[in-house]
């Protein structure tokens, strides 16, 4: 170490810094998690710049031993500046959920509804309810559940559900109402195809009523652009009256499938359509329709910017102007969409209230919104509210008194989305008592507000008893909010969520339209839905599965052997012969790691470095264009990338990069399994060296992923992206050994993913109490 020392500051130090801090405008901060070996390697063949022959063989060693242990490893990182809990703010996320939860509680949204579940949810729960009236007759009514609103007919009339009456009057009234839930938060785009009239009211607005358009005019096809949040029901109503018998050219009626009917036939049709995030147009599926009646949500038209991920994980711990800015908008749009639908939560309109003459029966009316308005409060600042409530109805009643019931809700609603107590997470913040516990499991595992349920037990301090967390947890994680927020992990990890448009040069992949890319997304949230919170869930199956769930449209271009269909024509199929590992080799991840021609193993290599095995990676000294295929077409993207790359100051990441990267080029820009590559076989061996030193050959992807389902490394980083993207704090905050024990409890558990999610809450709570409580104690002495 002595020996290392002396050579850093004689050749490093000028440009590292003396502790490895980095020179201003020379070199950055010198951190990294290269194994000793694998640092000496490079600083021998590499450094010091210009002349490395001056840092050669056992000099190269020892400072490289004397880097490591000084400050350059994660565990001398560690021990000079150890991690810690900080207090923070919402992040973007949080404040949006919080505030669509702080109205109305949903957690009745549990598994057995879960929207993109792969495994079929009960099937009496998901899709449309379809109200049919034969002309004014109520007494006629016929209710059923049906896949999709997609109701077409003609000369033979409509065509209705099996079991239904036929329909004899001029028209039929027919209702259509579910409860819309997006499967991922983003813009979407409700469309109504239809060439009869209709009103759409969702999320209880009147958002199109075609009825004022002429019946001249043969369309009525309308669309609105929404921001839908994860997890959350949209209740979608459609009314509509269907023309059944039809004024022909000699004034008489008569059926439209009649043998006797003049005129010409008109065909009719209402499609219920939406287009998802970066997604096409489709008829809504059944996996987003809740068959049941839900209140109204808010949601912002404002939205947040974006939090910090520099760590590879969402840390709320900064405050900027644009922040508090949009938080004050969104505040005031809360505001205004709670006085719009007091109704809604309370059964009573301000209108009817500010005309009710009776003392009596406005006091009654008082006290139901007064009551709502004290839960909601409850909601928001996460804690019981005995000592203050007498103040804040006292207050809230005076204010309608002056301003109208209206007002009184959109001030109320200000100050407590403006609070602190709805603005800041607890930890370091307030006591963490039982209310603490039940907004922090709420934060981790929904990414909103704890539900009255759970705050109904804090008062009762029932999660400071013993066992609570054991049983209470995993039944959070039947909540269809843990599911969004795990979805929303995933595509982050997976980066999915950075792809933007996918296009490909369309002379040499025909077969890439906007529809196969949105199948290759689908297939990918089917392929996470089983993996991650299935009964299989497995670590492991994300790994080194042949598994790849298609289309029709999918099978066409990937192939392969289907197992079973299902009602929306998706088909799991086993990929074996084309050696297919998990998430590894999924179409879209190949596709999104790619160039619109070739492929790019450097993209993929990055993917996974950072994702997959949790290295290290500095952004490149400089920005290096990819050498086009056409300047050398003789070479292979693996020949280029080498060229590309060989520089010296390239090495140190790109000697663990490329070989990662090569490992997929057996799979092409399209993701299809390939065997040559410009007219030679593909060559996909490598190395890969481990953190601590260890080299791993592999002959191609497969041999790759089934070390990375066994390495202990891999799982590691797994567990520790997984916790701090739930957390949003440093999984080493909450102790030296907590990524250990995770990891361990993780492969006791069989690698499931959906009991690790529910492990990290449940020991992030009770370390987050043992640092409280021994804070305070240190406090108190």
């Amino acid at each position: 170490m002595a020996r290392g020392q002396a050579v850093y500051a004689e050749h490093c130090a000028s440009c590292h810094g003396d502790r490895g801090e980095g020179v201003e405008g020379v070199y950055g901060e010198l951190i990294g998690d290269k194994s000793v070996g694998e640092l000496g390697g490079y600083i021998g063949h590499a450094m010091p710049e210009g002349s490395p022959e001056d840092v050669a063989g056992d000099d190269a060693a020892a400072v490289a031993a004397y880097i490591h242990d000084a400050f350059y490893s994660p565990l001398a990182q560690e021990r000079l500046r150890p991690a810690r809990v900080q207090a923070a703010r919402l992040t973007a996320r949080q404040f949006e959920n919080a505030l669509a939860d702080l109205f109305d509680d949903v957690s009745y949204l549990f598994t057995e509804i879960d929207p993109w579940a792969a495994s079929p949810p009960k099937p009496d729960k998901l899709g449309a309810e379809w109200t049919i009236v034969d002309g004014n007759d109520w007494k006629s009514k016929q209710v059923v559940s049906r896949d999709a609103v997609d109701l077409s007919f003609g000369p033979d009339g409509p065509t209705l559900p099996e079991g239904v009456k036929p329909l004899t009057d001029d028209t039929s009234k027919m209702y259509f109402k579910f409860g819309l839930i997006a499967p991922e938060t983003g813009n979407y785009e409700l469309k109504i195809d239809a060439n009869v009239s209709y009103v759409l009211y969702f999320n209880h607005d009147e958002v199109i009523n075609s009825h004022t358009v002429s019946l001249d005019a043969g369309d009525w096809t309308r669309s609105i652009r929404v921001r839908l949040l994860a997890g959350r029901p949209y209740m979608f109503d459609l009314h509509t009256n269907v023309p059944i018998l039809k004024n022909r050219k000699k004034g008489e009626k008569q059926p439209v499938h009649s043998e006797t009917s003049s005129g010409d036939l008109t065909q009719f049709h209402l499609k219920a359509l939406w287009t998802p995030p970066g997604g096409v147009e489709e008829l809504i599926p059944k996996q987003a329709m809740f068959n049941n009646w839900s209140p109204a949500t808010f949601v912002s038209r404002t939205g947040m910017p974006a939090d910090d991920r520099s760590t590879g994980y969402v840390r709320a711990g900064d405050i900027s102007e644009d922040w508090w800015n949009n938080v004050a908008r969104m505040a005031l749009e809360a505001g205004d969409f709670a006085a719009a639908h007091v109704h809604d939560y309370t059964g009573t309109r301000p209108k009817n209230f500010a005309d009710e003459a009776d003392e009596k029966k406005r006091g009654q009316m008082l006290e139901r919104v007064s009551k709502w308005v004290v839960q909601m409060t409850r909601r928001g600042w996460r804690t019981d509210l005995s000592e203050e409530e007498a103040a804040l109805r006292e207050r809230f009643a005076a204010e309608v008194a002056a301003d109208g019931m209206e007002e009184a809700v959109r001030r109320h609603v200000l100050r407590v989305v403006l609070s602190p107590r709805f603005l800041y997470r607890e930890v370091n913040f307030g006591q963490m008592d039982s209310h603490a516990i039940a907004s922090w499991l709420s934060f981790t595992l929904y990414d909103s507000l704890p539900t009255n349920g759970m705050l109904d037990m804090a008062k009762r301090n029932d999660f400071r008893k013993d066992g609570t967390l054991d049983w209470f947890v995993p039944q959070m994680m039947a909540d269809v909010r843990a599911k969004a927020k795990l979805r929303a992990f995933a595509h982050s990890w997976l980066h999915v969520d950075q792809f933007g448009d996918l296009s490909k040069n369309a002379e040499r992949f025909p077969e890439f339209t906007p529809e196969l890319e949105h199948d290759l997304r689908r297939s990918l949230d089917y392929f996470l839905a089983d993996a991650l919170w299935g009964e299989q869930s497995s670590f492991k199956r994300l790994m080194t599965s042949t598994e790849l769930w298609v289309s029709p449209t999918l099978a066409d271009v990937y192939g392969g052997q289907a197992e079973r269909g299902d009602d929306d024509a998706w088909s799991k199929i086993w990929m074996g012969e084309q050696k297919r590992a998990g998430l590894l080799t999924h179409p879209y991840l190949m596709a999104g790691f790619s160039y619109d021609e070739e492929t790019s193993p450097i993209h993929r290599g990055v993917f996974l470095s950072r994702s997959i095995l949790g290295r290290l990676l500095k952004p490149p000294p400089i920005a290096v264009a990819p050498l086009a295929p056409e300047l050398q077409p003789e070479l292979t993207q693996r020949q280029r990338v080498a060229v590309q790359t060989q520089a010296v100051s390239c090495q140190s990441c790109h000697s663990m990069i490329n070989p990662l990267g090569f490992s997929l080029e057996h799979f092409d820009a399209l993701g299809r399994r390939r065997e040559q590559a410009q007219g030679k076989p593909v060559d996909a061996s490598g190395q890969y060296v481990t953190k601590s030193g260890e080299e791993v050959a592999f002959a191609d992807v497969t041999e790759l992923a089934a070390w990375i389902a066994e390495s202990r490394e891999a799982q590691e980083a797994f567990v520790e992206q997984l916790f701090q993207s739930l957390v949003n704090q440093p999984v080493q905050a909450f102790g030296p050994e907590t990524l250990d024990t995770l990891t361990d409890r993780f492969a006791a558990e069989g690698f499931n993913v959906s009991k690790l999610a529910a492990a990290c809450a449940k020991l992030s709570t009770e370390r987050s109490r043992e640092l409280f409580d021994r804070s305070q104690e240190v406090a108190t002495k």
